[in-house]
């Protein structure tokens, strides 16, 4: 899952981003990928770049241990 702004923020943004838990008492973060209208579109951003967002952060849970 992602959270999404396609427009709603601003409306010439596009953006998605995944959250995840570092561990070692820190707070829940999110790595996000955003872009202008004009260079990228919500298909664009669902389609490509989440599979790979979701992947890179799946592998940041956890990493500053308990």
């Amino acid at each position: 899952g992602c959270c999404t702004s396609f427009g709603e923020w601003q409306e010439t943004v596009c953006a998605i981003a995944v959250g995840f838990h570092p561990g070692g008492g820190l707070p829940a973060m999110s790595v996000n990928c955003g872009a202008p209208t004009i260079i990228t579109d919500a298909r664009f951003l669902m389609d490509v770049v989440r599979p790979k967002l979701v992947a890179a952060v799946r592998g940041l849970d956890g990493v500053m241990g308990a």
